[in-house]
């Protein structure tokens, strides 16, 4: 593996101090996401919430108010190594922009653009380093690529739509607003169809925004960071997806409906057109309506 950072590094960094174990980690990590790493770092904004991060077996150390320990048993307790803050999100956040500045713990994508055999890539396009695209592969004009984005074979993509955006992710601190840095991957797969005017976010630290084999988009589409839209999905204008949403394959949602963050909708459901899909709905179903309900 190679990312990998010990807490006690990061806490001499940034003067920090921590309770338990001087535990190695991979990755960083956000309460309701999956992670494809053995050992992460998280935070915690309330007590309350100290116990059900330890619900995640992956989670090895966290970033707490130390009057938050006072909520959880001893077994709890030894079971992480507990990295302290009066300000549990904003130094979680100061972490993770050390990690960007004076580390190589996130993957870099400082290489020229890799781009396969017989594609059509318009001389108006904008290709960014850290590129890598397929075969057969269109690019329309005005559309930038941006770093970090893999396209799969047979991709196309139309005119002034920009993959691999950085992501919006906002953090209020007494009272300003500080935008938090991307530096995690999107990847559309093979046979994939995008239509003008489509903003595609790459993640926030790990893993990727994916869009599946053969699914199709229409015009004007937002896709925040961290979504996964399945294999054979249809998306009609003018559709927002929330950052880490999910749409099964064979999802089809209608015009300018939008999907909340962190909510799933399973295979082969049908979105009505205008919906606002505010909670989890069933593989197989049709919903529609704001918010959107099973019919």
């Amino acid at each position: 593996m190679k990312r990998k950072i010990s807490v006690g590094t990061i806490c001499n960094a940034l003067g920090l101090s921590f309770l338990g174990p001087d535990v190695e980690i991979q990755g960083l990590f956000l309460y309701g996401r999956d992670t494809e790493y053995e050992s992460v770092l998280s935070y915690s904004t309330a007590p309350q919430w100290v116990a059900k991060l330890l619900t995640v077996p992956q989670v090895r150390a966290a970033v707490v108010n130390e009057q938050f320990l006072q909520e959880i048993n001893s077994e709890q307790y030894n079971r992480c190594t507990w990295i302290l803050s009066t300000a549990p999100e904003t130094t979680f956040y100061d972490i993770h922009d050390y990690l960007i500045d004076n580390t190589d713990f996130y993957e870099s994508f400082d290489f020229e653009p890799m781009i396969g055999q017989c594609c059509n890539i318009h001389p108006m396009a904008i290709i960014e380093k850290g590129v890598r695209i397929g075969n057969n592969v269109s690019v329309g004009p005005f559309t930038a690529i941006r770093s970090g984005t893999i396209l799969g074979d047979n991709v196309s993509i139309s005119a002034n739509c920009v993959v691999g955006e950085e992501g919006f992710q906002v953090l209020r601190e007494n009272g300003v607003n500080r935008k938090i840095r991307h530096c995690g991957q999107t990847i559309l797969e093979d046979y994939v169809e995008i239509g003008a005017l489509n903003v595609i976010h790459r993640s926030l630290f790990e893993g990727a925004t994916r869009i599946g084999r053969n699914a199709k988009l229409d015009t004007k589409i937002h896709i925040g960071h961290n979504c996964v839209v399945g294999e054979n999905v249809v998306i009609t204008p003018g559709v927002v997806l929330c950052g880490s949403s999910t749409l099964g394959d064979g999802v089809w949602l209608g015009p300018n409906s939008s999907v909340l963050n962190k909510v799933t909708v399973g295979k082969n459901t049908m979105i009505g057109m205008g919906s606002v899909v505010t909670r989890e709905i069933p593989t197989g179903s049709l919903a529609y309506g704001v918010p959107a309900k099973v019919k």
